[in-house]
């Protein structure tokens, strides 16, 4: 009990980060379909349907294939806690705080690897409390994104441990809660393994390069379901239109000649 002591303390403070979930109704933000999502989710799981790729009710009642592409992780959470008996309400809420604890939980384990126990509490409530973890959640209501955020040090936990269980959870979580962040954050996670490897190599280990390969490969596997469809039907979708014209993210990003005196 005393060697996790420090998650205890983050466990705790990590209170006043959801205590807005303990308040009744609920509170506007940018992305508010969470709660019919959550709905929607428990409802296809109960006619036995799995994965869910499409719902019934959405897209004016004609149907929505939204988990075909958008990640489902935290929705397949969501309404778990229905099928425990909650409202679809209280199991958004749940599910949302759920992925606040765990950013700051994951976030612990992996600092005090490096910084010990005080380092690793630090770490864990920074990362929780981070301003931009309170816009993701409250402002912007986008829970696909900061479930991400728990998955991300858990990634980087399992590969530095150089254990497949963890690892392979954690890069799972990753693409299963956010595709996009993943995309993003695998380059790192590769950098890692190529400094593992790396060590390893001077050390005459090499089974490192095995175990994170296993991790990656097993992490892609066990996330097949979701990224598989999402890539073949990506085709039948206006996708691709959304990185041209003035979505191109190019047209929304200083050149640097614009920083000089002269730029016309």
């Amino acid at each position: 009990m005393k060697k996790y002591y420090g998650l205890f303390v983050v466990l705790i403070l990590s209170f006043w980060a959801i205590q807005p979930f303990f308040i009744s109704g609920f509170f506007p933000m940018h992305d508010d379909a969470q709660v019919a999502r959550v709905f929607e989710m428990k409802k296809v799981l109960q006619n036995g349907v799995f994965p869910v790729r499409s719902v019934p009710d959405l897209g004016y009642g004609y149907g929505y294939p939204i988990f075909n592409f958008y990640a489902p992780l935290s929705y397949y959470v969501g309404s778990a806690f229905m099928f425990l008996g909650f409202d679809a309400l209280i199991g958004t809420k749940l599910m949302m705080a759920l992925g606040v604890i765990l950013a700051g939980i994951f976030m612990y384990f992996l600092a005090r690897k490096f910084f010990g126990e005080l380092g690793g509490i630090v770490s864990g409530l920074f990362y929780l409390y981070a301003p931009f973890h309170a816009v993701d959640i409250y402002v912007r209501g986008d829970v696909a994104e900061f479930w991400a955020y728990a998955f991300i040090p858990l990634a980087f936990l399992g590969i530095y441990k150089r254990n497949i269980l963890i690892g392979t959870i954690g890069f799972a979580g990753l693409i299963l809660s956010h595709n996009l962040t993943a995309m993003m954050i695998t380059p790192f996670l590769l950098i890692v393994i190529l400094l593992n490897c790396y060590s390893a190599f001077k050390n005459k280990k090499s089974f490192v390069l095995n175990s994170s390969s296993l991790i990656l490969i097993l992490g892609l596997a066990l996330s097949a379901f979701y990224w598989v469809p999402a890539l073949l039907e990506m085709k039948n979708t206006n996708v691709l239109s959304q990185i041209g014209g003035g979505a191109d993210f190019r047209d929304h990003l200083s050149k640097s000649a614009s920083f000089t005196f002269w730029y016309p």
